[in-house]
């Protein structure tokens, strides 16, 4: 942590005295003899939260990058035990609602990128009368792939609930009725056909 303030006060140009009073601005002072202390590794490795908060916000910087500082050095992550900065990085940030938040921004651009082949595929079979039966065949697959994406955004919604990131109705569940719609006539459908063959 001493390394990641040193570098983020002296990138930012600040003098210890100038960032102790960045820190009493922000309502939670830092004093120049502290800030030594910490750069100076001298604190045995005990840090308050606010601190590192503090300090980041008064600094311009993350507060992870505080902590695990852009190196290519090994880190201590516990006492006797080095890692990489970044997997010591990776360690300390894995958290299920990051990793759900990190899902949902995936489920998303994947989900707008399918919707766009869906009304590609779609101009292409409503408005042409020349379309192939390829061209239905794709328009189908896109169908099932959109509504397969749409299932999982409403369950990553869900779970974003759960860990309270977000609350009420997601946003964006409108645009996924229709693939959710193809999705319940598919497995009516095959539910039938089983109801038929058996």
């Amino acid at each position: 942590m001493g390394l990641g303030v040193k570098r983020a006060r002296e990138k930012a140009g600040l003098s210890a005295a100038k960032l102790e009073e960045k820190t009493r601005e922000l309502g939670y002072p830092v004093t120049r003899g502290t800030i030594a202390k910490i750069e100076g590794g001298h604190r045995d490795g005990k840090f308050d939260v606010a601190e590192v908060v503090i300090l980041a916000t008064a600094l311009g910087v993350a507060p992870i990058d505080i902590v695990y500082p852009p190196t290519a050095m090994p880190v201590e992550y516990l006492p006797g035990h080095t890692l990489p900065t970044g997997s010591a990085l990776m360690k300390f940030a894995n958290s299920h609602a990051l990793s759900l938040a990190t899902e949902r921004r995936e489920l998303v651009q994947t989900f707008d990128r399918r919707y766009e082949d869906f009304l590609t595929a779609w101009a292409t079979v409503e408005n042409n009368t020349d379309s192939t039966p390829e061209d239905k065949v794709r328009l189908d697959a896109v169908m099932v792939s959109l509504g397969l994406n749409a299932e999982e955004l409403q369950r990553n919604w869900e779970e974003l609930r759960q860990v309270e990131l977000v609350e009420g109705d997601d946003p964006r569940a409108p645009d996924y009725e229709p693939g959710l719609e193809i999705m319940k006539e598919r497995r009516a459908a095959r539910g039938q056909r089983r109801e038929n063959d058996g």
